[in-house]
């Protein structure tokens, strides 16, 4: 249109030109072999703005069939990409919603049409796992590798994961170690590292990886300590639940000082030295540590535990109750040590205490045994039913 525009516009300029020209025409003589060709000056004008105007749309009609094939090439790959966007956006839509076999199917119609189609063959290969067609997954991940070597890194963390997901963790773990042999420093193969270690409930692994990032900022201060404290927990567990008290003591002795005094470590030593029996060395660990941090699991922990002198064991929790005296777990420890110090009165008067604060099904259970232990049957089956009913209240 704007050609055409053009040309009308030029038409009128030579109308003009001529209009302007009408009394002096001037004219042309051509001689060309003998042939003579005498014309007015505004047609020959005229005759040479229509040969350009043939020259130009022919020459411009060639170019353009000449360039056709390219353009078409063009417009065609701008079509596939059109189309490549519309069925990804549609593919993770439908993933999001849950409706695994569609996206799959639109994202291998999507591969067939990207000229690299290997991040859609990832996503085709995870649709393909929540539908738990593993043999599909596989040939969607070997074909990501084909068709882009370069992106082992990639396909391999995506096949990690979904080994995790489908909790694989051991082929997970295999594929994580051979890539951090590759890529040492990357960071994501770690993380995904440490979270098949508590998986698998391998502590030692999981403290050696951990030792090896303290001081990488992609891993906070924080995360690095909780994650130690799981793992020398874990150990601790392994060591009580083989009733193996040296093994037990030398994972505790292995842990950092500053960890040491962490209140669940100290909680899951005390709870595993008291299925083996021998607890009067944890009475100072206690008492250090509830001295730094008021901690109602450990409260009720001293009470537990035997200690060598046990009247300066009821001395030192009775001297809690100047500042924490409405604490009913340390009314439940303070009878359950008079029991033990055979102070009858003193264990009744802590433990009506404890349940009068707030109810418990421990204080109920150790008063029953209290009156047990003195021979009024009676009044141990009346505490006794209350802790049972109690307990059954709170499950």
């Amino acid at each position: 249109m704007k050609y055409l525009l053009l040309m009308i516009l030029m038409l009128f300029i030579a109308i003009a030109v001529g209009s302007s020209l009408v009394e002096d025409t001037g004219y042309v003589l051509l001689s060309i072999s003998g042939w003579k060709l005498e014309t007015s000056l505004v047609l020959f004008s005229i005759f040479l703005f229509l040969v350009f105007l043939i020259a130009y749309f022919f020459i411009r009609s060639f170019i353009r069939t000449w360039r056709l094939p390219a353009d078409l090439r063009a417009w065609k790959t701008k079509k596939n990409q059109s189309l490549i966007e519309k069925f990804i956006g549609e593919g993770l839509i439908n993933m999001i919603e849950g409706n695994w076999e569609k996206a799959e199917k639109i994202f291998q119609k999507t591969a067939a049409l990207s000229k690299d189609p290997y991040i859609i063959y990832l996503q085709a290969a995870k649709a393909a796992q929540k539908m738990r067609a593993y043999d599909k997954q596989n040939e969607y991940l070997q074909s990501a590798r084909s068709n882009n070597p370069n992106a082992i890194l990639t396909v391999e963390l995506i096949q990690a994961k979904l080994r995790l997901e489908e909790n694989q963790v051991i082929q997970a773990i295999t594929i994580l170690k051979k890539l951090l042999e590759e890529w040492p420093k990357q960071n994501h193969i770690k993380e995904l590292l440490i979270e098949a270690y508590i998986l698998t409930s391998n502590w030692q692994a999981l403290l050696e990886l951990l030792s090896s990032i303290e001081k990488n900022k992609y891993f906070t201060n924080d995360s690095i300590i909780n994650k130690k404290i799981k793992a020398y927990i874990g150990l601790l567990n392994e060591a009580g639940h083989q009733i193996d008290r040296k093994k037990l003591d030398n994972i505790w002795d292995s842990i950092p000082r500053k960890l040491k005094q962490k209140v669940n470590l100290v909680e899951a030593y005390v709870i595993e030295r008291l299925k083996l029996g021998e607890t009067s060395d944890c009475e100072v660990l206690l008492r250090e540590t509830i001295k730094q941090v008021w901690d109602r699991k450990l409260v009720r922990l001293y009470g537990s535990i035997t200690s060598l002198d046990s009247d300066k064991q009821l001395e030192t929790a009775e001297s809690w109750l100047k500042k924490y005296g409405s604490d009913p777990v340390l009314f439940l420890t303070l009878g359950k040590i008079s029991i033990r110090n055979s102070l009858w009165s003193k264990a009744k008067e802590y433990l009506q205490k404890s349940n009068n604060l707030a109810e418990s099904p421990d204080a109920y259970f150790e008063l029953a045994n209290l009156y047990r232990n003195q021979g009024d049957y009676k009044q141990s089956v009346i505490y006794f039913e209350k802790g049972i009913d109690l307990k059954e209240s709170i499950q």
